[in-house]
């Protein structure tokens, strides 16, 4: 995997303008919308070093030790030789998922370096072949999968800094991610590709990541895909618009429901694959912080892809173990109906009032999502200590304006990944930042700046108020968020309970920084309801609920 600087330019590139050059599946796409929440694993002989080379540890990502640490190819290859995860147990890591209360699972059949998780009859330089292990893991996690009942996919890289044939490199950029095809290195991926395809049954999605392909390329490498299992979906990374699902940025919340297909790879930490020195926050925390984005990525309509890292003998971390148990906890005790709330989207959403004057937002389930304005809450409807209360004149039409007060002014933020303008949710407008730079082609230097906000109010949009005294407006705790053209990550893990939200876990490319005061204390200070005047003349909008 790579930062979202990264993802960022190919996201450019795969919505770009190019035709599709193929049908989609809608059937097939509607069936892999319903996985909702997935598994990735990111494994391979990097986890042998586990962050660290010749006694030092090596910043940034951890699956690309190799180009991060400028390890010559064939010192890094021996790396294979030392390779027997004696601890891996498909069973045991399908299971696993399972009762995390996920539906499918993604691992890393090639990452960037070349090697093989799988056999091939291409390369020796794969797990069957190259290592002591001699095991074909792919293949047992496949079987695994459909015993669990649960949908398998497959992560493909378009680099391989480990083929003879792939692109010649300069030694200084020896280790890209963006590089082009070579013709004798776009077939031998297409022979894998059907190999993947034919020897392991079902596969619910190829997900490509990263390189340089033409417009045709990516076309040869989706329509190898459809050929060989038709029902397989191919990840938006394949790029120039010939993919079947929108893929975003990595560890990327988008700040209002997609209409289209769309998933999100997220990850514990910044690293993909497993390093042994990383910070691991308290998995307490970590249950609270997956739950939510969970939660925020299914209202939109999107799949939640979460990463864990293998250690090199094959098994998990028992802190990775104990948060995914502890999302399943919650989702059989708490939201047991969160991962089947249907995919609706609103063209022009609007609230509708409660018949005790109430409004609540989408009232249909306890963990749902509506938007308005462009913006977007989470909403838990039992969450009665987070209610404002207005006063109704008399029944009509109305629009509802909420200003807010932000205690202590300026908002100490983290800004990242090259967005050219901040804006707090609830229409907090913030003053425009210059762009962030960005450092090796790979990472993203961020910036903490202050920003006034300049603006506080909402405007909840035209609502038919029935004839009542009071209205009631239930909010969430997850109103307040930042956010960037880029990417960002906002949650509130700060005092649930006491009406007020702040910014809390911003991350960075490089590191995690914790902004937890950064928007603590912000009230509601009024609440109006102004008539809304509709001539003769003027059609009376329709309203609609989610």
């Amino acid at each position: 995997m790579n930062t979202a600087a990264d993802i960022l330019l190919s996201v450019r590139n795969e919505l770009g303008v190019p035709d599709r050059r193929h049908p989609v599946n809608q059937e097939a796409v509607e069936a892999w919308r319903q996985a909702r929440f997935g598994l990735f694993i990111h494994w391979g002989i990097y986890s042998i070093p586990g962050g660290i080379w010749q006694g030092k540890r090596i910043e940034k990502l951890g699956e690309q030790i190799q180009r991060h640490a400028r390890i010559p190819q064939q010192e890094y290859a021996a790396l294979a030789e030392q390779f027997n995860p004696v601890q891996f147990d498909a069973g045991a890591i399908a299971g696993m998922a399972r009762d995390a209360g996920m539906r499918y699972i993604v691992i890393t059949a090639k990452h960037h370096d070349g090697f093989c998780m799988f056999k091939s009859d291409y390369t020796d330089y794969n797990i069957v072949d190259a290592t002591p292990f001699g095991r074909d893991v792919v293949g047992e996690l496949a079987a695994a999968c459909a015993a669990e009942g649960l949908r398998f996919g497959l992560y493909y890289s378009n680099p391989d800094w480990g083929y003879s044939g792939a692109v010649k490199r300069e030694p200084a950029n020896a280790y890209a991610v963006f590089e082009p095809f070579t013709s004798e290195h776009l077939e031998y991926s297409c022979n894998q590709l059907r190999e993947l395809l034919t020897n392991y049954g079902p596969i619910s999605e190829i997900f490509f990541d990263m390189g340089l392909p033409t417009l045709e390329e990516s076309v040869r490498l989706a329509r190898t895909v459809h050929e060989c299992q038709p029902r397989c979906l191919v990840s938006g990374r394949v790029m120039n618009n010939q993919g079947d699902f929108l893929t975003l940025p990595d560890n990327h919340m988008p700040d209002h429901p997609i209409e289209t297909a769309w998933e999100t790879p997220c990850t514990f930490y910044h690293t993909w694959g497993y390093k042994s020195w990383i910070e691991r926050p308290p998995c307490d925390e970590q249950i609270t912080r997956q739950i939510r984005l969970l939660a925020d990525v299914v209202g939109k309509g999107g799949n939640y892809l979460l990463n864990v890292g293998p250690l090199a003998d094959g098994s998990i971390l028992d802190h990775e173990r104990d948060i995914l148990a502890g999302i399943g906890t919650w989702l059989r005790t708490e939201s047991k109906g969160l991962l089947d709330v249907p995919l609706r989207v609103a063209p022009t959403p609007v609230a509708q009032p409660g018949r005790d004057g109430g409004i609540l937002i989408t009232p249909e389930h306890e963990h749902s999502v509506s938007c308005y304005n462009g913006l977007q809450y989470n909403t838990n409807i039992r969450d009665i200590e987070r209610t404002w209360i207005a006063n109704v004149p008399d029944a009509g039409r109305y629009r509802v304006d909420i200003e807010y007060r932000l205690k202590g002014g300026d908002m100490p933020v983290v800004w990242q990944f090259g967005g050219q303008k901040l804006h707090a949710l609830l229409r907090g407008e913030i003053t425009l930042a210059s762009n962030s730079g960005f450092a090796d082609g790979n990472e993203a230097i961020s910036e903490h700046v202050q920003l006034p906000v300049v603006a506080r109010r909402l405007t909840l949009g035209l609502l038919e108020l029935p004839r009542v005294d009071r209205l009631r407006i239930a909010l969430c705790k997850d109103d307040a968020q930042i956010s960037a053209d880029g990417v960002w990550t906002a949650d509130d893990l700060d005092n649930p309970n006491k009406g007020a939200w702040c910014l809390n876990e911003t991350w960075t490319a490089n590191r995690r920084t914790n902004a937890r005061h950064s928007m603590r204390g912000l009230h509601v200070a009024t609440i109006r309801l102004r008539p809304e005047e509709v001539t003769p003349d003027a059609p009376r909008r329709k309203e609609r609920d989610r």
